[in-house]
């Protein structure tokens, strides 16, 4: 009887921390490995500061399937998310990443997406910014990729009917566009959010996204992005 009513204690204190963690995402967001990774990610939403710290393993975002954390929400129609990836550690690859991401399917690992991402870019080689998109199930990942800087740096991705977008600013003020794409028969509601992967297979990487969550809505001029 005492061994079942310390297990019972154990559970609940158990549960009590699941709890305790889901509780402290705003309200519509989920947090969810995607692709199985080795390692366990997390997520947690700072109202004092306005952030987000978001723990990522998996081997990238990248080819026919993506391993990686993913913090999201619906987005019904129109909409975009503006982000500044504070920081990304430890430097595990020059090729962890993190930045936001729209995802047709969230908890499938060939799922449809466009991925605008900041890079530890250690090597400080062409690479510093990074968009990903895949246009249909389990197709290979196209890439576009440039620059030399790493965080601190703002990304953007956006959606206008059926075309997707990636974006990045030193400031949150002046865009850039990295790349976009038209993608007939994707359906109105998606999902929006925070993506990170370490891009090594069983390491976690800690990212910091400030000036957020940004709403998923109607796009905002780019001057009013911060």
């Amino acid at each position: 009887m005492r061994r079942a009513a310390i297990r019972l204690v154990v559970c609940l204190s158990i549960l009590s921390c699941v709890s305790s963690i889901q509780a402290q995402l705003p309200a519509g967001w989920t947090s969810i490995d995607v692709g199985g990774p080795a390692a366990a990610g997390s997520a947690q939403y700072q109202a004092a500061t306005d952030s987000w710290t978001i723990k990522g393993d998996g081997t990238g975002i990248m080819g026919t399937s993506d391993q990686f954390r993913y913090v999201y929400k619906e987005l019904t129609g129109n909409g975009e998310l503006v982000a500044r990836v504070a920081s990304i550690d430890p430097p595990v690859t020059d090729y962890s990443m993190a930045g936001v991401m729209i995802r047709v399917v969230p908890n499938m690992a060939g799922s449809p997406f466009i991925f605008m991402g900041v890079s530890v870019n250690s090597d400080t080689r062409d690479h510093g910014v990074m968009l990903f998109y895949r246009t249909t199930v389990s197709g290979v990942a196209l890439v576009e990729s440039t620059g030399t800087m790493t965080a601190p740096y703002w990304v953007k991705v956006t959606r206008t009917g059926d075309t997707f977008a990636g974006s990045v600013s030193p400031d949150g003020k002046t865009w850039t566009e990295m790349g976009s794409d038209t993608a007939a028969g994707i359906p109105a509601k998606v999902y929006i959010g925070y993506a990170v992967t370490s891009n090594v297979g069983g390491k976690l990487v800690t990212a910091v996204f400030d000036k957020g969550p940004a709403t998923a809505s109607e796009p905002v001029p780019a001057d009013k992005a911060i």
